[in-house]
């Protein structure tokens, strides 16, 4: 539940994305890499890590998505709308806790980012993103124990929209 996104952290089947429909969703401007790593691992039957460092990826270069730290962040909503109709669409309550987790990461992530500026807004969206896929007593709960207490405490503060609350590696 705590693997980044990535998908060039990857390699995958042909055939299980093909027999899937797992594609790249052509509205999203960015970070389109998210859903489909998502929907991978979620039709995966088995995934396999291997330590070595076989990639090499090339940060902060101009224009990246990496470094957007303004309302181009805001994709995130658009891409868990996809997420919330193929993923949280299911009865998979497995799939959905891992969504959830998901996006708890990569909420946090951008209001990391962000400038102060866009973070209130974003911290808003954010909650309401979180709330349609789980309550917050589980999603807590999850959040505890899969990413971490200081993970669950910030999903309070996303929750409680309480910027002064969030740790000082998400301010």
């Amino acid at each position: 539940m705590y693997n980044r996104v990535a998908i060039w952290r990857g390699i995958y089947k042909a055939e299980m994305i093909k027999r899937n429909n797992i594609h790249f969703y052509t509205d999203l401007r960015r970070f389109d890499d998210l859903p489909f790593k998502i929907e991978t691992f979620a039709v995966a039957q088995s995934v396999i890590a291997v330590p070595e460092h076989l990639y090499y990826y090339r940060l902060a270069r101009p224009g990246q998505d990496v470094s957007a730290d303004d309302e181009r962040l805001y994709v995130h909503f658009d891409i868990f709308s996809h997420l919330n109709k193929s993923i949280a669409g299911t009865d998979d309550v497995r799939l959905i806790d891992y969504l959830q987790m998901c996006k708890i990461q990569t909420h946090m992530y951008a209001i990391s980012k962000i400038k102060p500026e866009y973070k209130q807004v974003y911290i808003q969206r954010a909650k309401a993103d979180l709330e349609t896929t789980g309550t917050k007593e589980r999603t807590y709960w999850l959040a505890q124990k899969y990413i971490g207490n200081e993970s669950a405490k910030n999903y309070k503060a996303i929750m409680n929209e309480s910027l002064n609350k969030l740790s000082k590696t998400s301010k």
